[in-house]
């Protein structure tokens, strides 16, 4: 298995570059896929529902929905949770013999493909969950195709687009 590095997907969009048209798009997409998969905190998990529904749960433990701003452009869902001075009061009052629970800022970036919708977020119990919708169009929908008692006849498939030329 070969591993692509940035570098690697950089030279490989220069090489492209000359001769295609919306690959570049393609290749910016893959790398920030791989800058965003080499942070660890915090930790998340991406939960498949049905074909169409997805959650990401992201543990944010003593961040509350005043702490956390979550924005969708294009096609990046961008989550950032920051706490200027966590517990004032607790800290204030008390010497800490374990820090343990991080008050860091954070940022978590997810490339979402063009045909997503990002849902309202919630938090509870520490794990903010945002729902994602995967929108399919009608026209790319299955369809069912009613069976009818028609015989077949030149007439019933010239009138329905399947002309036959007799000539």
């Amino acid at each position: 298995m070969v591993k692509l590095t940035t570098l690697d997907l950089q030279e490989m969009l220069k090489l492209t570059s000359p001769f295609s048209i919306g690959v570049d798009d393609f290749f910016r997409r893959i790398d920030d896929v791989q800058r965003n998969n080499s942070q660890s905190y915090p930790p998340y998990n991406i939960t498949k529902i049905d074909d169409e529904h997805f959650v990401i749960e992201i543990a944010c433990a003593g961040f509350g929905k005043d702490n956390i701003d979550i924005t969708v452009q294009e096609n990046e869902l961008k989550v950032i949770g920051d706490k200027e001075n966590p517990n004032p009061e607790r800290v204030a009052n008390s010497h800490a013999i374990h820090t343990g629970i991080a008050a860091r800022k954070w940022s978590r970036k997810f490339v979402l493909a063009d045909d997503v919708e990002v849902g309202s977020a919630s938090i509870q119990d520490g794990i903010l969950g945002i729902p994602i919708t995967k929108i399919i169009p009608e026209e790319k929908k299955p369809k069912k195709i009613s069976i009818g008692t028609k015989k077949l006849s030149k007439e019933f498939l010239t009138e329905h687009g399947w002309g036959f030329n007799s000539k």
